[in-house]
């Protein structure tokens, strides 16, 4: 009677330990699930919030630079200098977004069965979203839907190609070049950058966009802006007015019909390739300025670690 007691409370004792630890790993499970959804949430919310400010730097830009020509020399140089400072600082949110959305879309289009990515399709969720954006808004991320495009396009796995990832992405890619293709001129204007041509799409016209920008933002509210932000840490940034002096020009010795090209922040995985083809085609030479970071970077003790388009 008493063994059998005794093996009675050793069951229950047991019993309860099982539950315990059952009750524990649950617990644990379920707390790692909590862990993960506000994970993701974070990385969500940490997008947006990138993808938010990349846009509101776009439309500062356009902002300063509409109608500058009514401006006086000495405010052309301070609006000038405030526009390169948010147009860099845009440019190294971009720089960021490209290397993480990158990673995704190459892990997103391989083989292995790991679980994909929704960094890549809530990027293309918010450029899609027209009651967010405007069209002209969405041209901030031209050149980084092409990058990401680009990048399944390089991977030899033949099947990322047929990836809805890969559909989508080409789907925006048309559909921001006709954007880009609309508002040539005015863009030109502003980004100098931007090489297009000419497509018959109906958009909304470049004057109404910008109002709406005026509406929410004016020149006076961004240099204010940065006046007390910026411009207190370096009081040399500004240089004041123009002097009445022309600039001095070099290459009057070069032989006649002489062109002289520049490529500047290089080098670029796609298109150095591509504009060193058509040198070679031309039988042309040309100068390339290239980007320290775009090359490599430099840490600790010195040690040199070299990018993926060190080598083009």
């Amino acid at each position: 009677m008493k063994q059998a007691c005794v093996i009675l409370i050793l069951a229950s004792i047991l019993l309860l330990f099982n539950f315990t630890i059952n009750a524990n790993a649950k617990s644990r499970l379920n707390q790692q699930e909590i862990n993960k959804i506000e994970s993701n949430k974070d990385s969500k919310n940490e997008l947006k919030t990138k993808l938010d400010k990349i846009v509101e730097s776009y439309r500062k830009i356009i902002v300063l630079f509409d109608d500058d020509s009514s401006l006086d020399a000495q405010q052309r140089n301070r609006n000038r200098d405030i526009a390169q400072i948010i147009y860099y600082e845009k440019q190294e949110l971009l720089d960021e977004l490209t290397k993480i959305l990158t990673t995704e879309v190459k892990n997103n289009s391989s083989t292995t069965k790991r679980k994909h990515s929704k960094i890549p399709d809530e990027f293309i969720n918010y450029v899609t979203d027209k009651s967010r954006l405007r069209d002209a808004d969405r041209l901030a991320f031209i050149d980084l839907a092409d990058e990401l495009l680009t990048t399944i396009e390089g991977i030899k796995d033949k099947s990322a190609k047929k990836s809805p990832l890969y559909e989508s992405l080409e789907k925006l890619n048309q559909e921001l070049k006709s954007i880009q293709d609309v508002y040539r001129e005015e863009l030109k204007r502003i980004f100098s950058q931007f090489g297009m041509r000419s497509q018959e799409v109906k958009r909304e016209k470049w004057q109404n966009y910008v109002s709406f920008l005026k509406n929410i933002m004016t020149r006076e509210q961004i240099l204010n802006q940065y006046d007390q932000e910026n411009l207190k840490s370096d009081e040399n940034l500004f240089r004041g007015g123009l002097h009445d002096t022309k600039s001095e020009i070099y290459g009057y010795d070069l032989p006649a019909k002489s062109i002289l090209l520049t490529f500047d922040d290089g080098p670029h995985p796609k298109y150095t390739t591509q504009i060193l083809d058509i040198l070679k085609k031309y039988n042309a030479k040309a100068f390339f300025f290239n980007i320290g970071k775009n090359l490599g970077t430099v840490g600790e003790k010195n040690t040199v670690k070299l990018a993926n388009t060190a080598d083009i």
